[in-house]
């Protein structure tokens, strides 16, 4: 089993995780009547811890789909490099850091530039390296042709 399939499972490990800490706190917050409930009636916005792990559990929700398809990618076509077990890496501590400092409160958001704290910079840093992580893996998985294509021979 190659190292990025490795990697892998605590991710789908961490988005279980994450599911679980966001309901929890949602529970406590709204009631667990509430949670039993069909949910039909329209509840005020979740705040503070709960309302951030909420948040951070949707951005899961919406890289994941894309970081185990490049896994996988690159398990098909048996393209293994640096690159993609750097990128595995990253994408999953980059994940496991966002998560702790996001929940904590401890950045907000962009825009970092206008709020200037040492922060916010981290917050941004740590977010942009879970996501850059992906585009390394995926880089090292194009087709054969597609890296030569413009190159003059």
């Amino acid at each position: 089993m190659t190292r990025e399939l490795k990697v892998l499972g605590p991710s789908i490990v961490l988005g279980l995780v994450q599911i679980l800490r966001a309901s929890h706190a949602a529970s406590l917050q709204r009631g667990y009547v509430w949670t039993a409930s069909s949910r039909d009636e329209v509840v005020p916005a979740l705040t503070g811890m709960a309302g951030r792990l909420a948040r951070a559990q949707q951005i899961f929700v919406e890289t994941f789909p894309l970081f185990a398809t490049g896994v996988l990618i690159a398990h098909v076509a048996a393209t293994h490099s640096w690159m993609t077990e750097w990128g595995v890496q990253l994408y999953f501590w980059g994940r496991v850091a966002y998560l702790a400092l996001y929940a904590a409160g401890v950045f907000v958001a962009l825009p970092c530039m206008e709020r200037g704290g040492a922060r916010d910079w981290l917050g941004s840093a740590v977010a942009g390296l879970s996501h850059s992580s992906m585009i390394a893996a995926r880089a090292t998985c194009s087709p054969p042709g597609l890296a030569s294509v413009g190159a003059s021979h």
